[in-house]
């Protein structure tokens, strides 16, 4: 049961930490959570919208790290079209693993 707890708090941090890098893919559903939460919570749970903000902001600066860029970066102005747009660097770099190769291991093609 500790194992599983553990386990639960490991993936739970992982998603408000801004370290390592993010697919598109995982960036895009992440946003449409952020959004689908603030148009369902509206002004009325203010104290869940700066744990809103602080997952936005880690999910942002982890795809900013996929495209080989400092978490800085999403400060500018709609960068954050380019993150939803741009390919993430192909193998490893300075910020980690490259998700979508991560993604593909554990969701391998199938080949005819």
């Amino acid at each position: 049961m500790q194992d599983v707890l553990i386990s639960i708090f490991k993936t739970l941090t992982g998603f408000f930490s801004f370290r390592g890098r993010i697919s598109r893919k995982e960036f895009i559903m992440s946003f449409l959570t952020v959004f689908l939460s603030f148009c369902m919570l509206g002004s009325r749970f203010f104290l869940l919208w700066i744990f809103l903000f602080w997952f936005l902001f880690a999910q942002r600066a982890k795809r900013c790290h996929d495209i080989g860029r400092s978490g800085w970066w999403q400060f500018i102005p709609l960068y954050e079209l380019w993150l939803l747009c741009a390919k993430g660097q192909v193998g490893k770099n300075e910020y980690g693993e490259d998700p979508q190769a991560l993604e593909e291991d554990l969701y391998p093609q199938k080949e005819d």
